[in-house]
């Protein structure tokens, strides 16, 4: 019954035959995952043959939602950069995990970017002369962690031609017409959500009586470019 009404959902028929085989095979066993990118094939087989062996009910965990998860781990790291040294230690491990499951790691490693470039620039407003910013612990902390969790990211499958696949991979023409990846506009619900948060979190933040206690990461409104907001990843 569960073939029956998964398969029904799918009303091209292209695709209906796509999914009969696909659960045709999938009827064989437990688990079934199909997805094309090679990086979370063996992550995602070896998670399901654990729940597997543990006698846990089958299922799928959708790989884009560890962004959800790390991201936030990524930005706990950027506000202890600089005070603290234990980011070094465990944040390239994160991006090492991270790229072999999704591709979304590139917001982390565009999350600390901006962050970096916030560094340069309050040490560069800051102590104007360009080798007291590079003598800068702070700016140092930002830039080596940056590039270490960049390299991180290399130790995948692909290797780092990963990052090319990744930054590429909006302007693929299967995504031509798939709604959530065309570029937001402000005459789109999700577009206007969008620009007014921006426009609202930087005004915010440029008022804000406490603006020089702010930890780098939450500049990001005032420095992302804009561009950025017509794919989404």
């Amino acid at each position: 019954q569960g073939h029956y009404d998964l398969v029904t959902i799918v009303e091209a028929p292209s695709e209906e035959a796509m999914m009969n085989g696909l659960f045709s095979v999938a009827e064989a066993g437990n688990v079934s995952i199909w997805k094309p990118a090679s990086t979370a094939i063996l992550s995602g087989y070896y998670l399901m043959r654990i729940f597997e062996e543990a006698g846990l009910p089958p299922g799928v965990i959708r790989p884009q939602l560890c962004g959800i998860a790390l991201l936030p781990l990524v930005l706990m790291g950027c506000s202890a950069l600089g005070s603290r040294r234990h980011p070094f230690a465990w944040m390239p491990i994160l991006f090492v995990l991270w790229a072999n499951l999704h591709g979304s790691f590139a917001i982390g490693l565009l999350v600390m970017g901006i962050c970096t470039l916030a560094v340069i620039w309050d040490s560069i407003a800051q102590h104007r002369s360009f080798k007291r910013v590079l003598r800068d612990p702070h700016v140092n902390a930002f830039g080596l962690a940056t590039i270490a969790c960049t390299i991180a990211t290399c130790f995948n499958p692909l290797g780092p031609r990963i990052l090319v696949v990744v930054a590429s991979f909006a302007g693929h023409p299967a995504l031509q017409n798939i709604t959530e990846w065309q570029p937001l506009v402000l005459k789109s619900l999700g577009g206007l959500l969008f620009f007014s948060s921006m426009i609202i979190t930087a005004v915010v933040l440029r008022l804000s009586p406490r603006q020089r206690l702010l930890h780098p990461q939450t500049k990001l409104p005032q420095l992302m470019p804009r561009h950025f907001s017509t794919r989404q990843t």
